[in-house]
């Protein structure tokens, strides 16, 4: 599954990560901060990392690296981002939709993949 707004794959990484489950919180956090750490190099796709990065309590010595309109992006994605880190089993396909939808992805998540 490829994401309209990817970039050099990170997107499809980070959903990847996102969508295999089997990850125990630790490793999800590690995980996810290494991908935001890989400095994505368009607007969507760094206010996405920027938001992990939040979420995860990472941001505060990342935030020069970001522009100002990513911040903002990326603090208005922050609640999607936790909810969905905070997702059980049955939620979990319903809001990585709805994160993507907010994050202007117009990628539809079959439920047969999860």
């Amino acid at each position: 599954m490829v994401i309209a707004m990817n970039n050099n794959g990170y997107q499809e990484k980070l959903e990847k990560f996102l969508l295999s489950g089997n990850l125990n919180n630790a490793s999800l956090v590690k995980a996810a901060i290494a991908e935001a750490n890989k400095r994505p190099d368009n607007p969507k796709s760094k206010s996405i990392a920027y938001s992990f990065l939040l979420v995860f309590g990472k941001a505060k010595d990342k935030k020069w690296q970001y522009s100002q309109i990513e911040v903002e992006y990326g603090e208005f994605l922050k609640k999607q981002v936790k909810k969905l880190l905070d997702s059980d089993p049955k939620s979990y396909h319903k809001n990585l939709q709805e994160l993507l939808t907010v994050s202007g992805s117009s990628e539809s998540i079959d439920n047969n993949l999860i």
